[in-house]
């Protein structure tokens, strides 16, 4: 008894025929659609070469993917990229890591006492988002970017991880955004932290994002860290990746899922609409080779 052949030849070969003729149609309905990554790259500010998969608001419509907008402000000087309830900066794109680099948009360099005025954690970013805040390559996956915690602390604390924020913030709540403006100690630390271990009398004001530890050239270097360092760190911006966001979409635009190969008959989701040559010879080959081998299986 022959298992997993189809019951007629004519069956199988119109389910074959069907799915030639599948990929046919979805490959000319993908060609009259607009392709947006053959838009001329945009400009603003000092990010020369915006494009796919970036657009800027002004772009037209088809170009780039809406999740990856951006806006053009300051009479076309500032790059900007709104994300959550924040403001940001784009200070850099790098295509060939799939990178970019923010900062929040009232931080000012020749201000220390200057603060986000949300918070931003790493903790905000799934993997469904369009940026997220660690690599994965080959070998590995690490971070590009961590969180800074604000405190404030009615007392006093001795910690080498906790580091004052003073003169630039002060027990004058100069830059006080969630607590009453009254009298306290405040610090930074750099990394997530929970309520439960913070020093005693502490409280978190805010959390914000930095480039990782291995970026950080500047605190390998020295353990003497004050808070201008950590303010130029704001200046910098951190670093986000579409990398992998970005490759599911590329994915998604190629192919409609992922071939079940439990089966002997190729399923529309092994139909992928890029080349349908190279779609065709997915079937010739999936197809007849696994037929073959079932209908020997006795």
């Amino acid at each position: 008894m022959e298992i997993g052949r189809p019951s007629s030849p004519f069956l199988g070969l119109g389910s074959f025929i069907f799915l030639v003729l599948m990929v046919l149609h979805l490959q000319t309905s993908y060609a009259e659609q607009p392709d947006d990554h053959l838009c001329p790259a945009s400009s603003c500010g000092n990010i020369p070469n915006i494009s796919y998969p970036f657009r800027l608001q002004t772009d037209p419509p088809n170009c780039g993917k809406k999740r990856y907008k951006l806006s053009c402000e300051n009479n076309n000087r500032s790059t900007v990229l709104n994300l959550y309830s924040g403001k940001y900066h784009v200070h850099a794109i790098n295509y060939n890591n799939y990178t970019i680099r923010l900062a929040d948009f009232n931080i000012d360099k020749a201000n220390c006492s200057a603060v986000p005025p949300y918070s931003l954690s790493i903790y905000n970013f799934t993997y469904k988002d369009p940026y997220l805040t660690s690599m994965d390559t080959d070998s590995e996956s690490y971070s590009l970017s961590e969180d800074l915690t604000f405190v404030k602390c009615e007392n006093s604390v001795e910690s080498p991880l906790y580091i004052r924020t003073d003169p630039c913030i002060n027990s004058s709540g100069a830059a006080s955004t969630t607590l009453s403006r009254e009298e306290y100690y405040s610090y930074v630390k750099v990394g997530g932290t929970y309520t439960s271990e913070l020093e005693d009398s502490c409280r978190i004001e805010l959390m914000v994002m930095i480039t990782s530890r291995l970026q950080r050239i500047w605190e390998n270097r020295s353990t003497n860290i004050s808070y201008k360092n950590i303010h130029n760190q704001l200046v910098y911006g951190f670093e986000l990746s579409w990398s992998s966001s970005f490759t599911e979409d590329h994915i998604v635009d190629c192919c409609y899922g992922r071939p079940d190969w439990s089966t002997s008959i190729p399923t529309i989701a092994q139909i992928c609409r890029e080349d349908p040559l190279s779609s065709l010879n997915i079937l010739i080959y999936y197809y007849y080779p696994r037929k073959k081998q079932f209908s020997q299986t006795a």
